[in-house]
Parts: C-alpha cells; structure tokens; sequence
C-alpha cells in the first residue's frame, strides 16, 4: 500500500488515517481504519519513504503488506530548497546593491535576522557597478 503525505517543513509528525482489510476469527475479510502517524525529521527531502512494517492488508496465510508514506514537499512562503540549502529572495534596489542595505531575514523557527550587507552585490554574472554605468550611459 503506497500513500502520499504532504508534510510541512515544521512539521514532526502528522496523522494519517488509513483504511485496511482485515481477516477477523471467522476468515471474513473487513474493513477497518488506523491512525498512523508517520515522525518526519527535518531536513527531509520531497520522495523520502517512511515504512510502516505489516500495517497494510491482510489476507490468509500471507503476511501483511507494509504501508509506505512518500514524502511530497509543501512550498514554503519565504524558502526554496536547493538539495541541502535553504535558499530566500530578498528584492532590493540597484542603490542599495551598490551601496549597502539591511536586511531582515526570517527564519524556519519564526525568528527575524538583520543582516546587513555591505560589499557590491553582482546579478547573473554582471558586476552591478558596470550595470549601473551602463544605465545611466545609454
């Protein structure tokens, strides 16, 4: 049994509820529903598998089936992920990439950072000096 969770970066654990068929005393198959709650720990990555060992359908004479959650990434409103970084945007003006700005950024925690950044930014490759020159040239 394949289920899909989407679970949120802050999340620890979500519950799920599944439905299986069991075989009760009598060999008569039944459905029934359980709660499993899949601990998702952070930094885990879009298709990470969590297994839950013989919690799928049952039938006679044969073990039961393992439930397999597949993580699926939820977007986040401040970050992208990039393999293992956490990447954030900041949009800022041509003046304050040559002359420095500050910058609050958040965090996964809820926390706010001032940053501030004082060196020439460059975009695409382009030194923002010469885009700057160039600007105001033709």
């Amino acid at each position: 049994m394949l289920s899909k969770a989407v679970v949120s970066t802050q999340s620890t654990g979500k519950k799920m509820k599944i439905t299986k068929t069991l075989v009760d005393e009598s060999g008569k198959r039944v459905q029934a529903e359980k709660i499993l709650t899949p601990q998702v720990k952070p930094g885990w990555k879009s298709g990470t598998k969590i297994t839950f060992p013989e919690e799928g359908d049952e039938a006679p004479g044969v073990i039961p089936s393992d439930v397999i959650f597949v993580l699926e990434e939820k977007p986040h409103l401040y970050f992208k992920r990039d393999a293992d970084t956490l990447i954030y945007t900041a949009n800022i003006s041509l003046a304050q990439a040559l002359t420095g700005v500050k910058i609050e950024l958040p965090t996964l925690d809820g926390r706010r950072l001032n940053v501030e950044i004082r060196d020439v930014i460059k975009s695409s490759g382009i030194n923002a000096e010469y885009f700057f020159f160039f600007f105001f040239f033709f």
